[in-house]
């Protein structure tokens, strides 16, 4: 009888021990679930501060992009005035007939009409337009482009 009398007393120490090991388990389970959404909170927080830096990185670079096309076609467009002007200029100060009157003529609307045409169009139709040309004319375009790059170097190196 006295095993009889024992085994409920360990059955029922066995059954307090499981207990115990059971709220340990709850309480790693629930510490590992806390470190983990901390985790997720941390890694949104993260996120969202790199996502607001990127924007405003992006906003800026826009705004300056911007800034400098307004500028670029801001002299774009007085050059082309200044190119007007020069031309009236060339047509008030040189002779009207002859050789030199009609070559100065032709120089003349040479500029007035590249000046017409820089203060009409922006620096993203000039662009436009030379991208048009070089697809028209390809072979050309390669060797004037070798010609530029060959005087850079030569201009450069005698620096």
């Amino acid at each position: 009888m006295a095993t009889s009398n024992r085994m409920p007393n360990e059955q029922k120490n066995q059954g307090s021990s499981s207990q115990g090991s059971g709220t340990f388990q709850d309480h790693a389970a629930k510490a590992v679930s806390e470190v983990k959404e901390a985790g997720v909170a941390l890694a949104s927080q993260a996120k969202e501060g790199v996502t607001a830096a990127v924007s405003a990185v992006q906003e800026k670079a826009s705004n300056l992009a911007s800034g400098v096309v307004e500028r670029a076609d801001a002299a774009i467009h007085a050059t082309g005035k200044g190119m007007e002007n020069l031309a009236s200029g060339l047509r008030d100060h040189t002779p009207s007939e002859g050789f030199l009157g009609a070559a100065s003529c032709k120089v003349a609307d040479t500029l007035e009409s590249s000046g017409k045409y820089l203060e009409e169009h922006g620096m993203g139709d000039m662009v436009n337009d030379l991208t048009d040309i070089i697809r028209r004319n390809p072979i050309p375009s390669v060797l004037v482009g070798i010609g530029i790059g060959f005087v850079l170097a030569r201009a450069t190196s005698r620096s």
